[in-house]
């Protein structure tokens, strides 16, 4: 696999259209082009960037080949969230505020959430409506 094959893998797995990943290495859109046509050697500047903007990026193997091509589980956020969990914090928050007919501030409400989705992460429990209800009434 050459270096443009590389890059254009790397490009594709860091989810970032062409343009963006230009903006986030530092170069114009046009060098980027040239690297991804061979016209042209990426300088120091690009791979500190990728670097430091893309840090699951092996740039042993992206420049020589040697080593291993990054893999998707590498790439996702070590504190991604969990969107399904967060949905379900939200909607138990928002139940138990109608069930008890209690209105909190946006502030607060979003500072329950979160206190929520982390304690849930946690524990690795299951939503339990009672600690919802409970971090509510403490936060009001």
């Amino acid at each position: 696999m050459e270096f443009t094959d590389r890059l254009k893998t790397i490009i594709k797995k860091s989810g970032l259209t062409r343009v963006e990943f230009a903006k986030m290495s530092g170069v114009s859109r046009a060098q980027l082009f040239n690297y991804l046509k061979g016209g042209q050697t990426p300088g120091t500047t690009f791979y500190q960037n990728l670097k430091s903007n893309k840090a699951w990026i092996n740039l042993d193997w992206l420049i020589s080949g040697i080593g291993t091509e990054p893999i998707e589980a590498e790439l996702s956020l070590p504190n991604a969230v969990d969107l399904k969990l967060l949905e379900e914090v939200i909607a138990g928050v928002e139940e138990n505020l109608e069930q008890i007919d209690l209105t909190v501030p946006p502030k607060t409400k979003s500072e329950v959430i979160s206190i929520l989705y982390q304690y849930f992460i946690d524990t690795k429990k299951n939503i339990d409506p009672s600690v919802v209800e409970r971090v509510l009434r403490l936060a009001v």
